[in-house]
């Protein structure tokens, strides 16, 4: 490692900034995909996000979120389900706050969401069945919303919020969900029943999602299994009109819109977020395995440089080598030995980048990623473990080659150079 220090430096940068950025975007991906707070529940739950009906006659289809219709006629029925909660994503909005102009994200949901979502309360409570079945106009808000509109940590359970010249009542104020809470995420949650969007009665397509919560995780197969059968028993006569105004004419094919095929999935959380990126049944299946590929390819190139960096490195200690090889040692000998040194340098590079990562997370767990203020990072030590192998596996693949080829270098050879 003294000999040439700058070669030294480049094989440890190479294996600590690869390893680095796989730990962080494996962490990432964590924090993505396992249960985190508040959907902690991601583990038995299932997530329905969107409707598909076709009209194979015309050839024309129309996909949207659900309808609460849909979600409360045919969902919440199912068997084996603990609960089922409906809400809209987060929509972003301008409006006015207290008279004061801002760009806020309203969530509707019903009661059931806030039994599902395990939100860390800093004062009130969340949405009940009465606020929903009353059309109350009372709202959950976020403590960074709630600092800012009223003042750091001032109470404000009880307190009315203006918003477009109506009054909420403040119920609850909960800790912010983190950018990867996509189910979750919102600055302020109001009751379904004040949604003013258009919706008919028997309507399947609206602008809701739904979550459903299973028992246990077994369950979770036999509920995809239910939801599949119920869709066969879902009439598609009601929901002509609706789809009708939502095509738009390039979609359309003939007169009219006659739906006959209703398509939907019951998704697991994974499913669910790859189905956004890759519209496929398999989604979850194609992203994991470019994601692995990826991560492959991205291994892979920094061990060829080093392949080369390394023969570089052995080639200086050609006149060891035939010093050695003049006194006996074997070519396997030689060979075990330049392999061991690799992996030694190898691991130490390991090192190095769990203690970059460990302190590129707690940097942007505090300090967030650009607008992103609310990240929940954690290192995952069973990748740790792997990143750890993966540097034995550097050491092997960028040693190897390299120390077999100069073992084999005849003795006068190495002894000239």
């Amino acid at each position: 490692m003294k000999r040439r220090k700058f070669y030294t430096f480049i094989s440890l940068f190479g294996i600590s900034l690869t390893l680095t950025i796989l730990i962080v975007l494996t962490a990432f991906i964590d924090s993505l995909l396992a249960p985190d707070y508040p959907e902690v529940h991601r583990n038995r739950s299932l997530y329905v996000q969107r409707v598909k009906l076709l009209d194979q006659t015309n050839n024309s289809s129309s996909i949207n979120p659900l309808s609460p219709f849909f979600i409360k006629t045919y969902i919440k029925t199912l068997p084996l389900v603990e609960k089922v909660s409906m809400a809209t994503m987060a929509v972003p909005m301008n409006t006015y706050l207290n008279g004061q102009k801002g760009k806020v994200s309203i969530k509707y949901t019903d009661a059931e969401f806030w039994d599902i979502m395990q939100f860390n309360f800093l004062e009130g409570k969340g949405l009940t069945l009465e606020n929903v079945d009353k059309s109350d106009n009372a709202v959950v808000i976020t403590g960074d919303l709630r600092d800012q509109y009223f003042g750091k940590n001032q109470p404000v359970v009880g307190k009315t919020l203006e918003m477009d010249d109506i009054q909420y009542r403040i119920v609850g104020v909960v800790e912010g969900s983190p950018i990867t809470a996509v189910y979750a995420g919102g600055d302020i949650y109001m009751p379904c029943s004040l949604d003013k969007s258009p919706q008919k009665t028997g309507e399947l397509s609206g602008r809701y999602h739904a979550i459903i919560l299973a028992k246990s995780t077994n369950d979770l197969s036999n509920i995809q299994s239910d939801f599949i059968n119920m869709l066969h028993k879902v009439p598609l006569g009601n929901d002509k009109d609706v789809a009708q105004r939502k095509l738009g004419k390039s979609e359309r094919s003939g007169d009219g819109f006659e739906p006959d095929t209703i398509v939907a999935h019951a998704e697991r959380y994974s499913e669910s977020f790859t189905s956004n990126m890759i519209d496929s049944t398999s989604s979850d299946t194609i992203f994991f395995t470019i994601l692995s590929i990826f991560a492959l390819l991205f291994m892979l190139l920094p061990a060829l440089n080093l392949i080369n960096v390394n023969i570089s490195r052995i080639m200086e200690r050609a006149s060891e080598i035939g010093i050695r090889k003049a006194f006996g040692a074997s070519a396997g000998t030689l060979t075990v030995q330049f392999v061991i040194e690799n992996v030694i340098l190898t691991l130490l590079g390991g090192f190095v980048a769990i203690l970059l990562s460990t302190l590129v997370i707690l940097y942007v767990n505090a300090k967030g990623i650009g607008p992103i203020k609310t990240m929940n990072l954690n290192i995952n030590w069973f990748v740790v473990a792997v990143a750890m192998v993966l540097s034995l596996v550097f050491g092997l693949m960028s040693g190897a080659y390299p120390a077999w080829r100069m073992s084999k270098l005849p003795v006068v050879e190495a002894l000239k150079n």
